[in-house]
């Protein structure tokens, strides 16, 4: 079984996908990477292109159940609107692809990680890498590891499974 996991970002969105052994039952790192939209000005376009690379993700890998960071209080009303048409992106490509979906708030992402809803980034990069037995030096950015950490809160959710 494959897990998408997104960490959906109008400048940057982090995907990670994860594998599901059927024997051991254990997560296992397939890829992530991080959808760089900083560059297209227009953001009509972004949401386009974000949409488009989302498919062709879900298309390539072919998961079998994806998960997305629920939006959070914003102070900022227009990054809280633009979040969630980033958001709105993501979900469309999924539903498109009938692959379904569950939404996760990243105060409980951190926690089903890390042990703790207010963890930070280098808490959750540590501890996606410790799970999904990275070598130390593996490189995983921090939207990336987001969405790892994401993919990882639907198994154990699905699965009832506790860190």
């Amino acid at each position: 079984m494959l897990i998408l996991g997104i960490d959906p970002g109008s400048y940057n969105t982090g995907f990670g996908i994860i594998k599901i052994c059927s024997q051991n039952k254990k997560p296992l790192y397939v890829t992530s990477g991080i959808i760089k939209l900083s560059h297209i000005t227009e953001f009509d376009a972004k949401l386009v292109e974000l949409y488009k690379n989302i498919s062709e993700i879900i298309f390539h890998y072919k998961p079998d159940i994806a998960a997305i960071e629920d939006l959070f209080v914003y102070k900022n009303v227009k990054s809280a609107i633009k979040l969630s048409h980033a958001r709105a992106s993501c979900i469309l490509a999924l539903a498109n692809a009938n692959i379904k979906f569950r939404s996760y708030p990243p105060r409980l992402v951190k926690k089903i990680v890390t042990g703790h809803g207010g963890a930070d980034k280098d808490s959750v990069q540590h501890m996606v890498k410790s799970i999904l037995s990275l070598p130390s030096n593996h490189i995983i950015k921090a939207d990336a590891s987001d969405a790892l950490a994401i993919a990882l809160t639907r198994y154990y959710d699905s699965n009832k499974i506790t860190v």
